[in-house]
């Protein structure tokens, strides 16, 4: 039999989607989710003894070198510190180049997050429940006042949707927010089938299997060498869908009205033709316009970019979003800084 190429196999997917619609089946109920910690009272007031038992966690599950948890550190506490959130089937690689100078510039105390099931392998990875994300994420979240005076958080594709979500729901712990390219919407629409019911095997008879290859392109030259050994280049379809309900879950119009602190986007758009592949940029834009207008907000294009647009292992203008990036951080520690003295 002539093996189907991808685009035959995404007309299916259309197909089948628009059969659904017709059908009139609906979208699956929205998620619910209620906040549980799993820090223990020898955690809280350490951040040494939280971050160990990251460490000894990751390493339990098989955490790959390279993609565990990691603290630059330059003091007990920086007037600010940095807390990097990776996205979907990544890890700290996916920002650890710009924000190392960025930690090195400002001497801030800085934590890469492993958010949960990744770094490890499939099987983890699959394993892994919406709600886990967030709370990892709210517990690291509390941590990083250990670190930090004043904590900014960044986020880069599902980090920055995760990102969004504290800066929403934990007001008080979030003081500025640097999104690089946020996952608020599939660029391809037809992601969205997850949503419905039977979604998850009808996404998976179109993939052809239940596994989703997603290896990198030698011929992308955007890609570098590398790159395998911090991503996923294989992951259970099943996994997305943790990842779909999320999306639902934050992004909607309370949460991005309830985002108040000063925000930096950062996103790859050049043309119609030339933009982010993965994340919809007018899903991001449209996001970013609902949140609390503050002074010092901004969004910026980056022509030259990709998706991940912060790692070594991905060629992007990183003298640009340095320079953005080091410009905000400067402005906002203006600003907090009249407003102690006032």
């Amino acid at each position: 039999m002539e093996k189907e190429t991808p685009v035959y196999r995404k007309w299916k997917l259309y197909a089948a989607l628009a059969g659904l619609l017709v059908l009139g089946y609906v979208l699956l109920p929205g998620q619910s989710y209620e906040y549980h910690s799993s820090l223990t009272e020898e955690q809280k007031g350490n951040f040494d003894v939280f971050l160990q038992s990251r460490l000894q966690e990751g390493s339990e599950k098989g955490a790959r070198p390279g993609n565990e948890e990691k603290l630059i550190r330059y003091g007990e506490k920086t007037p600010i510190a940095f807390l990097y959130i990776h996205g979907f089937g990544a890890s700290r690689a996916e920002g650890e180049m710009v924000m190392d100078e960025i930690a090195a510039k400002f001497q801030a105390n800085t934590f890469y997050a492993r958010l949960p099931g990744h770094g490890t392998n499939m099987d983890d990875h699959a394993s892994v429940q919406m709600a886990d994300y967030l709370d990892y994420a709210a517990d690291t979240l509390i941590m990083m006042h250990e670190l930090g005076e004043r904590v900014i958080v960044v986020g880069t594709s599902m980090g920055g949707l995760v990102s969004t979500y504290l800066a929403a729901h934990h007001p008080d712990k979030v003081d500025a927010l640097i999104l690089a390219s946020p996952f608020y919407e599939f660029r391809d629409k037809t992601g969205n089938v997850l949503g419905f019911p039977g979604g998850l095997a009808l996404a998976e008879m179109v993939n052809g299997g239940e596994i989703r290859d997603s290896s990198r392109d030698p011929k992308n030259p955007r890609s570098v060498d590398g790159y395998e050994e911090f991503w996923y280049g294989r992951q259970y379809m099943s996994a997305l869908v943790p990842l779909y309900e999320l999306k639902e879950f934050v992004a909607r119009p309370a949460t991005f009205e309830a985002v108040q602190c000063p925000t930096l986007m950062l996103y790859y758009y050049k043309n119609e033709q030339e933009q982010d592949p993965t994340a919809d940029v007018n899903a991001m834009l449209e996001g970013f316009a609902q949140f609390d207008a503050h002074p010092l907000n901004r969004s910026v294009a980056i022509e030259d970019g990709a998706h991940v647009l912060l790692s070594k292992y991905v060629r992007t203008d990183k003298e640009r979003i340095t320079e953005e990036i080091v410009s905000f951080v400067n402005d906002y520690q203006e600003f907090s800084n009249k407003a102690k003295q006032n």
